[in-house]
């Protein structure tokens, strides 16, 4: 007879993961942490392993990926395959340079996928050389606000900034070529940033646009329609820019805000190479 855990949990985190070559129920993976996390597949509304491609494994809204024909490079991932999106950067004349797509990043219906009240965002992510300054992993904008996630680069990445929320310098830069994790969060004014499973940054005082007009995290999403990972692009516009060269595995959107605990709970999946994906192959999710 098996046992019940039950589980009483604070409220705010993020998760993620990939299998090789299909999924497999968590029984037979037979990971206590894959199977502790069972209970954070009901807020899942949206998953991308990247394992087959571009479009979600599961998704409330569209899983289908924005311009069909746009072809998109897969890579390496944290477990299986992962979404590869690289720039580089191109002078236009007169010192000025322009950062180029060589590697495509992808785009997603916002619809159903993620719910602007509150919501939770986990991504892996492993950066590549090249970057500028300040470079974009997750974009979701339309012309006036946006809700963005993007990397203060310059070699390495010496911090990770949830744009207009809150930020935070990384106690041990990440370098070329290593794997993170990083998870945002929000409910109403109250968000949090995670990376590799620790806090680095929270408030509880919304969000403050450069105009000085101060607004709710929800607010942001005022007019947004799509988000995209690995790139900076405004509703309306067709070119990307700003966009972080980086592997791209285990994206995963939830419905609600997540706590510390289940943020740590994803970043310890990720590191076992367990995919989060089985959870949501389970009947009944």
């Amino acid at each position: 007879m098996n046992a019940i855990r039950i589980r009483i949990l604070p409220a705010l985190v993020i998760v993620f993961w990939l299998s090789g070559a299909g999924y497999v129920s968590a029984d037979e993976l037979g990971g206590e942490i894959l199977q502790e996390a069972e209970y954070l597949a009901e807020w899942v509304s949206f998953y991308a392993s990247f394992d087959k491609g571009a479009d979600a494994d599961y998704a409330k809204g569209d899983p289908k990926k924005l311009e069909p024909d746009m072809p998109v490079t897969q890579g390496e991932g944290i477990a299986g395959k992962g979404l590869k999106v690289t720039y580089v950067r191109e002078k236009t004349g007169k010192g000025a340079t322009a950062t180029i797509p060589v590697s495509l990043p992808v785009g997603y219906k916002l619809e159903g996928n993620l719910f602007p009240q509150a919501g939770a965002i986990s991504l892996w992510l492993k950066v590549l050389p090249g970057n500028i300054d300040n470079s974009w992993f997750f974009y979701a904008g339309s012309p006036r606000y946006n809700f963005a996630l993007f990397a203060q680069t310059k070699e390495f990445v010496g911090g990770v900034v949830m744009q207009h929320i809150c930020s935070g310098r990384l106690a041990e830069p990440w370098q070329a070529g290593e794997w993170h994790h990083v998870a945002a969060t929000w409910r109403g004014n109250i968000g949090a940033l995670y990376c590799d499973g620790k806090k680095l940054a929270e408030t509880t005082k919304g969000a403050r646009i450069s105009n000085g007009t101060v607004l709710t995290i929800p607010e942001l999403f005022q007019g947004v329609n799509d988000f995209w990972i690995g790139a900076f692009r405004r509703a309306g516009t067709s070119g990307f820019r700003l966009g972080l060269s980086a592997e791209y595995d285990e994206l995963i959107i939830f419905s609600r805000d997540l706590a510390e605990y289940d943020v740590g709970l994803l970043y310890r999946l990720g590191k076992e190479g367990s995919a989060f994906g089985p959870l949501l192959d389970k009947p009944g999710k």
